[in-house]
């Protein structure tokens, strides 16, 4: 009896030990499964410009640098723009960026963008103009950084 009991528990342990290994293979296979692929930041710099602004009794112009931060599946280097190079370069979405730059500053006023809560609206402003420009492509802009900020 003794005997019999011992190998009814052995057995009882071997089965139970593969139905486990078995739960947790699927259980890691549906995991790897359910993983987005992972961001990849991106900072992408803008030409510096200088563009007029909406005041209409003193005329009045902000020059401007900044930074991109995107993020997306894929890098987003500089090159490979549209000179028959293919690929995903940040030089292939300059020229949309600059029009979405520009259009958005030259409707601004210089009374609301010398507050800090001015440039902080005209940054989102930028962020959801840019991000119509990158959607697109699966990509997002995460965060506007100025990095010159002059008006006159």
């Amino acid at each position: 009896m003794n005997k019999v009991m011992i190998i009814l528990i052995i057995v009882a342990l071997i089965a139970g030990g593969g139905a486990t290994f078995l739960f947790m293979q699927k259980s890691a296979k549906a995991s790897v499964a359910n993983k987005e692929p992972p961001k990849v930041v991106s900072v992408v710099p803008l030409a510096e410009r200088t563009i007029n602004l909406a005041d209409t009794s003193t005329p009045h112009y902000l020059r401007v640098v900044m930074e991109l931060e995107v993020v997306g599946a894929h890098a987003l280097g500089e090159g490979g723009g549209g000179h028959g190079g293919g690929g995903g370069g940040a030089d292939k979405y300059q020229a949309r960026l600059m029009d979405k730059m520009i259009l958005i500053i030259s409707r601004q006023q210089y009374k609301k963008l010398i507050t800090a809560e001015g440039k902080e609206h005209l940054k989102n402003e930028l962020k959801k103009g840019f991000n119509e420009v990158f959607e697109h492509d699966g990509l997002e802009v995460q965060e506007v950084f100025f990095t010159d900020f002059v008006m006159e």
